[in-house]
This record gives C-alpha cells, structure tokens and sequence, in this order.
C-alpha cells in the first residue's frame, strides 16, 4: 500500500510548485541553532520555531529536493499516522497564504473546504482549514479523507510556514486536530 503523503508530494511536484503563491507575514528575528544540526531540524527551529526535539514516534525528514526552490520540511510519525510537510513562503498575510493553498488543493483534489480556525499560539497566528477529498479507487476500502492546511509567520522576515498534513498510510483516519496538537506543541518550547 502508497502511503497516502505519496499523493502530496506528487501533487506539489506536478501540479502547485509552479502556480505562483501569495503568502504570509513574518514575526521577528532568527534564533541561533547549532550548526551541526541537519538542516530540516535548523530550519524547523529558525523558520517555524519549532522545538528541536519532536515527541516520540516523530521524526523530522528532509524535503528540500521535494518542494524546490522553497524550502521545506516533514515530521513524519508512522505510530500517529500522521506527516507534515512543512514549506517556506515568501508573502505578506497569513490569510492570504491559506486562501491560496485552499484554492489551488480544492482544484487539484477535487475537494471542498471543511472546518476553518485560527489560533494564537506564542503571539503569532496559525490560521488552518479542513479539506475533504475523494480518494483514488485503489487507495483503500475508504472513499474521503481530509487534509490540514495550516499558515502562520515564519521566524524569517518577510516569509510564512504553510503546512500540508495528512495520514502517512491510508488505513485509517486522519485526525487533523493531532497535527494542529503537535504545531501548537512544537511552537510553544
């Protein structure tokens, strides 16, 4: 069985990457991180300003090659189900940023737009939303599942984190309130 991020990856490649994204405003400064660090945790901690250390069962995953020319991480947990492909924008609002990720993922997918939020955690806003998609006839016996699309200001002036999560397989449900839980988690250290 693909792992359902497979679907993610795949549509980021081919059909979003070069549709052109307005995206979000940035809060303040860099922070310092180690420099023998790899480079998907340094820019987890200098982006996103998330801990270093993940919960356990997670791990931070290089997706640079994946998302070029934006820079970009995962957190993958295959106990959780749950994968994050984290990418660094260049824009102005989050709002923005969101609506632009909803519009293009709604074509790609086929899908329509479920529950919507903002929150603010460590004085900055994450603003998300719920899609909900068919399933390719070969996936598994479910038809519809969803996907979080999050936004909130990077570290880095000028740019945002959108986040892309979904179920790492599909053979369950995707909880998208796990992986709003571990940003607000990983923003808060």
């Amino acid at each position: 069985m693909r792992p359902i991020y497979h679907l993610i990856h795949s549509a980021w490649r081919m059909i979003l990457l070069p549709v052109a994204c307005v995206l979000a405003l940035s809060s303040c400064g860099v922070s310092s991180v180690q420099p023998d660090l790899p480079r998907e945790v340094k820019m987890a901690v200098e982006d996103a300003g998330f801990a270093a250390t993940l919960p356990e069962s997670y791990k931070y995953y290089d997706t640079f090659e994946l998302t070029k020319p934006n820079r970009s991480f995962g957190i993958l947990s295959e106990a959780e189900n749950n994968y994050l492909l984290c990418i660094s924008h260049k824009g102005e609002f989050p709002e923005e940023a969101l609506k632009a990720e909803l519009s293009k993922w709604e074509s790609a997918l086929n899908a329509s737009a479920g529950e919507m939020g903002e929150e603010a955690v460590q004085a900055r806003k994450i603003k998300w939303s719920v899609l909900n998609y068919d399933l390719p006839a070969n996936a598994s016996k479910r038809a519809r599942t969803s996907m979080l699309l999050a936004a909130f200001p990077s570290q880095q002036k000028g740019e945002c984190i959108v986040v892309l999560g979904n179920a790492y397989e599909d053979t369950g449900n995707y909880d998208y309130q796990r992986s709003l839980t571990l940003i607000r988690q990983l923003s808060t250290h």
